[in-house]
C-alpha cells in the first residue's frame, strides 16, 4: 500500500487503551466454555484508490469493539467491556488477531473496523460507538493518497447461534473521489493524399475526414480551492479548515481524444463538503499544436459549480477543449463508489 505523505497528515491521539474492563467476573471475564469472536470481510466487488484487497491482506485492519450486559432483562451499569486489535490475514488460517476475545453471556457488541490498521482514532466518549478523529489533513499530490476505510456490525451474544461466531464486515469510503475526463472538438476537412493531393472516392467526389480542431496534451492538472483539513466527528465531516490543490504533475502527457480521455486513473481523494460555485477550481496545464503546426502553452482555470461532495461518491466532470482554446464544462457524472448502487460499499475477502 502507498501510504499517506506524513508531511500532509498531522498525527492523531491514540486509540482507546485496550482492554478496558470494569465488569464482574461472572459477567465478563471468565471465559471457559466462551466461543472466540472471529472477523471476517466479505467478497471484492470494487476498489479504493490505493486500497485493494491485496492492500488490505497485506496490511490487516483494525476493529474497535464495545459491549453492554444485561442480567434477567435489566442492563448491568457497571459491565462495561472494549476492546481494540488488529485483524491479519495468512493463506493458511485466515482473518486471524492475537489474543482472541470471546462472546461472553447477555452481551450486545458494538463493532467499528477501520482501515489502513494504523490510521489513529478517538472514540466518542460519549457513544463509546463512533469515530472520531480531529485535524485530518488530504494528501495533495496522486500516488500518496490513502484512503479511508470503515465499516460497523452490531451483534448480541444471543445472536451467534443464529448468525455465526463471524462478524462480517462491508468496508466504506470516507473519502470522496472526484476525476475529470478531458475531449477535444473535432471538425471535418477534405482528405489529401502524401503528396497534399485530394482524396477523391469512386464518383470523384472528395473525401472528408474528421480531425480534432487542436492536439493537446496534458502536462499538468489539479483541482484548487478543496479542503485541507477537517474533524470526522461521529459520522460526519465538519470544522473544515484550509485550502490546497489535489492533483499532480504527469510524468507522461496524456493526449486528450475525440472520445475523451481519465486524467487519473482511480480519481482524486477529497475530504466530502458542501462548495459554492468557484470556490474550488480545475486546473489543467497543456501543450498545443494547431493543425496549421503552431505551438503553445496553454493554461486553463475553470470554475467548478456549487455542488456537494458525499462520502463515497464519485463525481467525474468532462472538459471539452476548442480550436477557440475555450473550454465546455460539464455537470458531473455521479456515481456511487462501488458496485452496489445503493450503498457504495467497498467489500473486501
Amino acid at each position: 500500500m502507498i501510504k499517506v505523505n506524513r508531511f500532509s497528515m498531522m498525527l492523531f491521539s491514540a486509540l482507546l487503551a485496550v482492554g478496558m474492563l470494569s465488569c464482574s467476573k461472572e459477567e465478563a471475564i471468565d471465559t471457559k466454555g466462551k466461543t472466540p469472536i472471529a472477523f471476517h470481510c466479505m467478497n471484492v466487488q470494487t476498489k479504493a484508490q490505493i486500497s485493494s484487497a491485496d492492500d488490505m491482506k497485506a496490511d490487516g485492519f483494525g476493529v474497535y469493539a464495545h459491549a453492554t450486559f444485561e442480567k434477567d432483562g435489566a442492563a448491568l451499569s457497571d459491565a462495561v467491556y472494549s476492546f481494540n486489535r488488529t485483524v491479519n490475514f495468512s493463506e493458511t488460517e485466515g482473518w486471524n488477531y492475537t489474543n482472541p476475545e470471546y462472546w461472553l453471556p447477555n452481551g450486545s457488541y458494538t463493532f467499528r473496523a477501520y482501515y489502513p490498521a494504523d490510521f489513529p482514532a478517538t472514540i466518542s466518549e460519549t457513544s463509546k460507538t463512533e469515530y472520531s478523529f480531529t485535524g485530518y489533513e488530504i494528501a495533495s499530490q496522486y500516488g500518496t493518497q490513502t484512503d479511508i476505510l470503515m465499516a460497523t456490525d452490531n451483534r448480541k451474544t444471543s445472536e451467534v447461534a443464529e448468525k455465526g461466531t463471524k462478524v462480517l464486515f462491508s468496508f466504506n469510503h470516507l473519502l470522496s473521489n472526484v476525476n475529470l475526463k478531458l475531449k477535444v472538438k473535432t471538425t471535418e476537412r477534405e482528405k489529401v493524399d502524401e503528396n497534399g493531393e485530394p482524396v477523391v472516392d469512386s464518383n470523384g467526389n472528395n473525401v472528408m475526414e474528421t480531425i480534432p480542431e487542436l492536439d493537446a496534451d496534458i502536462r499538468a492538472m489539479a483541482f484548487t480551492g478543496v479542503a485541507q483539513k477537517a474533524d470526522y466527528v461521529n459520522g460526519s465531516w465538519t470544522n473544515h479548515s484550509g485550502t490546497t490543490a489535489v492533483g499532480d504533475n504527469l510524468s507522461t502527457v496524456i493526449r486528450v481524444t475525440p472520445e475523451g480521455v481519465l486524467i487519473f486513473d482511480e480519481g482524486l481523494l477529497t475530504i466530502p463538503r458542501t462548495i459554492d460555485n468557484g470556490t474550488v477550481r480545475v486546473y489543467i496545464l497543456a501543450d498545443i499544436t494547431l493543425p496549421n503546426g503552431t505551438t503553445m502553452e496553454k493554461e486553463w482555470n475553470l470554475a467548478v459549480p456549487a455542488i456537494t461532495w458525499n462520502p463515497g461518491v464519485k463525481y467525474t466532470y468532462t472538459a471539452t477543449l476548442t480550436a477557440e482554446f475555450n473550454i465546455e464544462f460539464s455537470e458531473p457524472e455521479v456515481e456511487t463508489w462501488g458496485e452496489d448502487p445503493m450503498s457504495g460499499t467497498v467489500i473486501i475477502r
